[in-house]
């Protein structure tokens, strides 16, 4: 119970140290190397990842060579990233989703992870997105799936012996997150222009990752 009063205060109050304490978690910290794995980045790649938080996997990728920026509209969690490690400053900016300070065609994988449930129109952030990605870049979209459920969560924490905060945070995201709209989400991508559509599965399925292209091309993945 304590440590649901905690996480629920820090959601409320300092989200920036919440931010970095789950980033600390091996299941969720995992997850999101994970999905950065998975999406096989060349070191160089220049990669731009939207709600970045405090920064914390962008210092991770620009640590691993890739030329990682990132954006958060939440001047506490920018100042915070600052923060943690200055010399990475330059890298973390303040920001919005629809107005991306970027030139057009700038990267070559645009990422977001827990954004695209939560925003009121998912259409003006993919476009802005695409804006900015080079002919053949790609976006990959983390999000809670139909499968994050408490129940799966519970079995999750009990599988792998979770204990403490990292048990009541699983458990408390499953309770309270948003889940992202698969058909909709993959339908916009196809509307805009986007190709090879595929979705990825973590933590034990609760969560998945849409990845599309940007191609002019005219075969399409799962339209219509």
């Amino acid at each position: 119970m304590l440590q649901h009063i905690r996480i629920t205060f820090l959601s409320m109050f300092r989200p920036d140290i919440l931010f970095e304490q789950l980033y600390g978690l091996s299941w969720y910290g995992g997850l999101l190397e994970d999905w950065v794995r998975n999406m096989d980045i060349r070191p160089g790649q220049p990669v731009l990842e939207i709600g970045c938080g405090t920064g914390a996997l962008v210092r991770s990728m620009r640590k691993h060579g890739i030329d990682a920026k990132g954006i958060d509209r939440s001047e506490r969690m920018i100042e915070a990233g600052h923060r943690h490690d200055r010399r990475f400053s330059p890298d973390i900016l303040l920001a919005d989703a629809l107005d991306l300070p970027f030139a057009e065609q700038r990267f070559e994988r645009v990422i977001a992870a827990s954004l695209i449930n939560v925003v009121r129109e998912i259409r003006p952030v993919l476009l802005e997105m695409k804006r900015v990605l080079r002919p053949g870049g790609s976006v990959s979209l983390l999000f809670p799936g139909p499968k994050m459920t408490p129940a799966r969560a519970s079995g999750f924490v009990q599988e792998n012996h979770l204990t403490g905060f990292s048990a009541a945070a699983l458990q408390a995201w499953a309770h309270k997150a948003r889940k992202g709209d698969l058909q909709l989400i993959e339908d916009t991508l196809c509307g805009i222009g986007f190709t090879e559509i595929d979705q990825h599965h973590f933590l034990d399925n609760m969560v998945v990752a849409i990845d599309a292209r940007q191609e002019h091309s005219r075969r399409r993945a799962r339209c219509g």
